[in-house]
């Protein structure tokens, strides 16, 4: 995109991910692998999450190209996407390891009417009980709707609000560099948010 002159495209303003480079993480996969036993589940100490606009302007410089003159496109979340990355559950105990950035995750067992329930959801899985299907699953699991999962559908109303409901649709939000900030403009909204 860079090199092409077009506008660098992001998810969102405020996204962040984790990032490692490849020689580090397989160096910790095959420590974790020396460390498993029949069942471990590890995960990698990936350090600080990195905000997806930063990297964005970061490229552009070492692109050798001033930050503040590269547009950025906002494209919005995807359905199922996060704003944030999480490396472990709530419900998941975490313990570090002999080797550091290296840590074990373990979970309680499966409730023991877990196959019951599923093959229960299965054999109503045919297409024409989809809502009992949802019922069912959400009064086993009692999922309650995290603040990140509704600020993703407030997200995605207002982003299906600027493109339409065809999701081939191209986003019309482009953000543009301002001094102190990203200004983000369409359809009529503009906001701004505050560069690091």
């Amino acid at each position: 995109q860079l090199q092409k002159g077009e506008p660098l495209t992001i998810t969102d303003p405020e996204m962040t991910r984790f990032f490692m480079t490849i020689p580090e993480a397989a160096w910790l996969i095959l420590d974790a692998a020396a460390l498993a036993r029949p069942g471990d589940l590890f995960a990698l100490d990936m350090g600080e999450p990195v905000k997806i606009l930063d990297l964005a302007r970061d490229l552009a410089r070492l692109a050798g190209r001033d930050p503040d003159s590269v547009p950025i496109m906002i494209t919005g979340l995807r359905k199922g996407e996060k704003l944030h990355e999480e490396l472990f559950y709530d419900q998941e105990h975490v313990e570090p390891t002999e080797i550091p950035k290296v840590l074990r995750t373990s979970t309680e067992t499966a409730p023991a009417d877990v196959r019951e329930v599923v093959g229960h959801l299965m054999a109503l899985a045919d297409g024409d009980h989809d809502a009992q299907v949802a019922q069912d699953l959400h009064a086993y699991v009692r999922v309650s709707v995290s603040h990140e999962e509704e600020m993703w559908r407030r997200r995605s109303r207002a982003i299906e609000m600027e493109v339409g409901p065809d999701p081939s649709a191209k986003p019309t939000w482009v953000a543009v560099p301002i001094r102190g900030g990203i200004e983000t403009a369409g359809a009529g909204v503009r906001r701004t948010t505050p560069s690091p």
